[in-house]
């Protein structure tokens, strides 16, 4: 009877191990699959992250690209349509015959020469300053794409930073599950 139960004991122990390597082995598989589903999870977020930070990147790119030149393009307008304004307006002040000087007061007479001097001297500033405007936008233009694009850059690293960040999380993660 004692060799019996001893032989019972013995039995019961090699059970008892042999059903702990049995959980311990489950225990590790599980640990594996959870990680690697981790794993694969994590880098699906960062992939879609950067994703999205490149689409939003663009679009951003495209509508501060748009709106310069839609800003730049109606300046040069304006200036141009103010240009022609004054042109035409010379032109025909021009093909206006004068009045006859002896039906004008003396004063009048020189307020009309002053007038028609001022006249001159901005169709004159303005001819000037047209070709100069247009380089200064192009110029703000240029500048504000530069800076704009600096801004841009810093924005997708920014979104990088995070999204290593976040990876950097997930791989804690990882770790602790592991």
């Amino acid at each position: 009877m004692s060799d019996g139960i001893t032989a019972f004991g013995q039995g019961a122990h090699t059970r008892a191990g042999q059903t702990s390597n049995g959980l311990k082995s489950a225990a590790a598989n599980s640990s594996k699959q959870t990680a690697a589903s981790l794993n694969a999870a994590e880098e699906q977020q960062a992939a879609a992250l950067a994703s999205q930070g490149a689409s939003q990147q663009q679009a951003l790119d495209e509508a501060v690209s748009t709106s310069l030149s839609s800003l730049t393009d109606g300046f040069t307008e304006s200036i141009g349509q103010i240009t022609q304004s004054i042109g035409d307006f010379r032109e025909s002040a021009a093909e206006m015959e004068p009045p006859e000087p002896e039906k004008l007061s003396p004063e009048l007479s020189g307020t009309l020469d002053q007038a028609g001097a001022s006249v001159m001297a901005m169709n004159q500033q303005v001819q000037t300053v047209a070709p100069n405007m247009d380089a200064t936008l192009a110029t703000v233009r240029d500048q504000s794409v530069k800076s704009l694009s600096t801004a841009a850059a810093d924005a997708r690293k920014q979104a990088g930073e995070a999204a290593d960040g976040f990876s950097g999380s997930m791989r804690g993660l990882n770790a602790q599950a592991t």
